[in-house]
């Protein structure tokens, strides 16, 4: 939908997005965070492939699923805002390739 979209730099969905699907911010190079609705459970392969300038994003605690590779390439992410705990966070499902994402988690639930 907004892949290699060059001028998008903040991103605010409505709660009736339930997925991000696949591919769907990849490349977005100046995006730089993202707000995710609580209604969100899913974040697909490639969703922020190569958004090289993406720092943070806020997680709802409703999320169960990373797709491989949704945060590969995205080499600026250095802070997850997760609405729930460690052990909400260890439950979530991730695919190949999102190493940067869960490093840049905290772990202390913010």
């Amino acid at each position: 939908v907004f892949s290699g979209c060059s001028s998008l730099n903040t991103v605010s969905l409505s709660e009736s997005v339930t997925e991000i699907s696949e591919g769907m911010f990849a490349d977005c190079v100046k995006l730089q965070s993202i707000i995710l609705p609580a209604s969100v459970v899913l974040i697909s392969t490639d969703a922020f492939y190569g958004c090289v300038e993406l720092k943070v994003v806020a997680v709802p605690i409703n999320l169960y699923s990373v797709g491989d590779n949704a945060f590969a390439g995205c080499t600026a992410l250095s802070r997850i805002d997760y609405a729930g705990t460690s052990s909400d966070f260890a439950n979530i499902v991730f695919g190949k390739g999102n190493d940067t994402f869960k490093n840049a988690y905290g772990g202390g639930g913010r």
